[in-house]
């Protein structure tokens, strides 16, 4: 085999081997942007991102602590797919199903933005 063929035949498996990397690549982000869906109605029915001071994931359910029980909206919240609510003084539970690390994630990354 001549030299020059073994050139060609190694930029050819690069050239590959960059567009197989490239297109793991995408199918990846496009996986990760399937999951991470926007929750803005059930975040403004919690009275949005200056109401919540904290987030705690455990299992289905997401507990908050929140600043003003007025600014919480039961009825909005539950027609965002929440199946029980628990509201006490300053925290509010929110029973939610598989989803629920989902929307956790949605809720951390808006208050982390704020």
């Amino acid at each position: 085999m001549s030299e020059g063929l073994k050139w060609c035949l190694i930029g050819v498996g690069s050239l590959l081997l960059l567009i197989s990397i490239v297109l793991i690549i995408i199918k990846i982000r496009k996986k990760k942007n399937a999951t991470c869906k926007e929750f803005p109605e059930l975040l403004e029915a919690l009275g949005g991102v200056n109401n919540i001071s904290n987030v705690i994931l455990n299992g289905s359910r997401i507990s908050l602590n929140f600043d003003s029980k007025k600014s919480i909206d039961k009825e909005l919240i539950k027609e965002n797919g929440v199946e029980t609510i628990v509201v006490s003084n300053k925290k509010i539970t929110l029973v939610i199903g598989k989803s629920a690390p989902v929307i956790y994630k949605y809720l951390q990354d808006n208050i982390k933005e704020a």
